[in-house]
């Protein structure tokens, strides 16, 4: 495999590194802030039961026919949709409460992931990644020798319909580039930089693999199902079965530490 060699070379090794470092970061300041969301969420729940209880104990106060200013409810009607209300809010109040700790859950899990689980997250995202740059780029070269040739594609979509909106697609874009004036170029490449001819470049890179699923694809998604099953569920999922405590951070920081010390031997 292409991305495992580069990520077992010497720049790979570093740049894995880096990222898992990185991502640790990331993910410990979720954990922070997805305990703040948590409390806050619970502080909501707690207000609306209180809330709903001290409806309940207005409608029991006109239903005994006490006073009007002790309870402020005019009517039957007006008694039952507060506490409709109430019981909404709260219900409500709950469902968010329940993400948030879900949310919170996972960044535990992700927390306490061990170094292995790290590595074999970073490059499944990459390989996920540039397999789907790749499935983008021939599914382009593919369309397009098609339109070349007026072929049809009824597979490209339900009877072609994914074909069919690709090419109506770039008929517009020829149609946008042909009224638009060309631009007088400039050169806006800082002197510094113009004899950098790409040779350090990294032959891949972990960039916008925070939202993965941008790089959905049915195709790679078989092959994982056939070849590779284990792949289709990312490692941090098996650790949400354990208590997300202490020991879990010490864990995922544990693992960062060591990254340092990997990171300055390989400088």
């Amino acid at each position: 495999d292409d991305i495992e060699d580069w990520c077992e070379s010497k720049v790979g090794r570093k740049r894995l590194q880096q990222e898992m470092k990185k991502r640790q970061k990331l993910v410990a300041k979720d954990v922070q802030a997805g305990e703040a969301t948590k409390r806050e969420k619970e502080t909501a729940v707690h207000g609306a039961e209180d809330t709903l209880e001290l409806i309940n104990q207005r409608y029991k106060d006109f239903n005994a026919g006490k006073p009007a200013h002790l309870h402020k409810i005019s009517s039957t009607e007006e008694g039952l949709q507060l506490i409709a209300e109430g019981e909404d809010n709260l219900s409500k109040a709950k469902r968010e409460l329940k993400i948030a700790d879900k949310a919170l859950k996972a960044s535990h899990a992700k927390l306490r992931m061990k170094k292995k689980d790290q590595v074999t997250c970073c490059t499944d995202d990459l390989k996920r990644k540039y397999c789907h740059k790749e499935w983008a780029r021939i599914l382009e070269e593919q369309r397009n020798v098609s339109d070349r040739r007026a072929w049809r594609r009824p597979w490209d979509g339900e009877d072609g319909e994914a074909f069919a909106t690709w090419l109506a697609l770039k008929a517009t874009k020829a149609r946008s580039h042909d009224d638009e004036e060309e631009p007088e170029e400039i050169d806006d490449i800082p002197d510094w930089l113009k004899g950098d001819d790409g040779e350090n470049d990294d032959e891949y890179a972990w960039e916008n693999t925070a939202n993965l699923e941008q790089y959905e694809s049915e195709a790679y998604t078989r092959y994982l199902t056939a070849e590779r099953p284990e792949g289709l569920t990312p490692p941090w999922k098996k650790n949400l079965e354990g208590d997300a405590g202490e020991g879990g951070a010490q864990d995922g920081a544990a693992d960062a530490e060591d990254d340092d010390e990997e990171e300055e031997e390989g400088d």
